[in-house]
This record gives structure tokens, C-alpha cells and sequence, in this order.
């Protein structure tokens, strides 16, 4: 909560669409694009509690590549997305100690690392990316976002605006300029 108060609520932050060519600092990008198959789990959370919990019997800590974060009541909610690197995840081949009155104790379970940053935040039905990179890197935003310019360009062919279209279609490999066409 203190995150989302203090790099978002408290902050100065303009709200422009994903797809857009916005190249300011203090921006947060509302998904106006195809949500790729990865980030379905959000609504999923979103429409139901009836999930099945993580069972340490069956389940790995080391297949865990998110977290989603649900907060909110039954009216509002907000759903947070946080990718967890291998780094964060602490396995039984590892030693670690923790403070225990007056000595260390060994932890012997596996266990995360968790920041407070988070990369999506789900609210009132609409995605909004908080870290681009991250987008950029997991989802395939930019195939996602060449797919956009090549139907922009389709559209632009057909109603004859320019001479050689092809110019157009070199351009769109340049994510800047993909961006621009969408």
C-alpha cells in the first residue's frame, strides 16, 4: 500500500495508452492494446475467489515466475502483478540465517525475496503498466505493436495516402516509429 500511495497517488503521473508514442518520465501506460495470453491470470483473479491454492506438495516454488496481489473488498478491487526473477527465490542449497533472541537460527524452508515494485496494476477493468521494460521484455509488446502498425499501414494502403507504401513497411522493424503508426 505505502508503494502504491507513495509512486503513484503522490506522484505527478500522467495516464497516456500503451500503444501511444509518449516519450515523457512520469507516465503511466493504460493497455489499449490486444492483452497477450500471460497476463489473462489477472482477470481471472479478478472474477472469481475460487482458485486452488498453491499446494507445496504438488506445486514448486521454483515454477513461480509472478505474484498477482489482490487488494481491495467486494466492491473495489486492485490487482497487482509482480514478475519474480530467479534471484528472489530461495532454495534449500542455500544457507540462511535469521535473528533468533540472542543467536542466528538456520531458515530451512524455501522462501522468496519480494520487493515492494510492482510491474501491472489492475484497477476498475483497465491494465496499467507501471514498468515499460518489463512489458517490453515478457509480453512481446513489440510484435504486439508492429502487428498494430502493419494493420495501420493496411489502412493507409487502401485509402491511397501515399505513393510507396513500402517506405512504411521498412519502418515499422523501428519500434518508435512502430509505436507512432498504432
Amino acid at each position: 500500500m505505502d508503494t502504491i500511495d507513495n509512486d503513484i497517488v503522490k506522484n505527478d503521473l500522467s495516464v497516456v495508452n500503451l500503444s501511444s508514442s509518449d516519450d515523457r518520465k512520469n507516465v503511466l501506460y493504460e493497455y489499449d492494446i490486444n492483452i497477450p495470453n500471460e497476463l489473462s491470470s489477472l482477470n481471472d483473479v479478478n472474477q472469481s475467489d475460487r482458485h486452488l491454492p498453491f499446494n507445496f506438495l504438488d506445486d514448486n516454488i521454483k515454477n513461480v515466475t509472478a505474484l498477482l496481489i489482490e487488494i481491495g473488498d467486494n466492491e473495489n478491487q486492485v490487482i497487482l502483478y509482480k514478475t519474480m526473477a530467479r534471484i528472489n527465490i530461495y532454495g534449500r542449497k542455500n544457507f540462511f540465517l535469521k535473528k533468533s533472541d540472542v543467536r542466528f537460527k538456520k531458515i530451512n524452508d524455501e522462501f522468496f525475496r519480494i520487493s515492494p515494485n510492482f510491474q501491472l496494476i489492475q484497477v476498475n477493468g483497465s491494465l496499467i503498466v507501471i514498468d515499460l521494460k518489463t512489458i517490453e521484455k515478457f509480453f512481446g509488446f513489440e510484435e504486439a505493436i508492429k502487428k498494430e502498425a502493419k494493420i495501420g499501414i493496411q489502412a493507409i494502403e487502401g485509402m491511397l495516402l501515399i505513393e510507396n507504401p513500402e517506405t512504411l513497411h521498412e519502418l515499422v522493424e523501428d519500434i518508435t516509429f512502430a509505436r507512432k503508426l498504432t
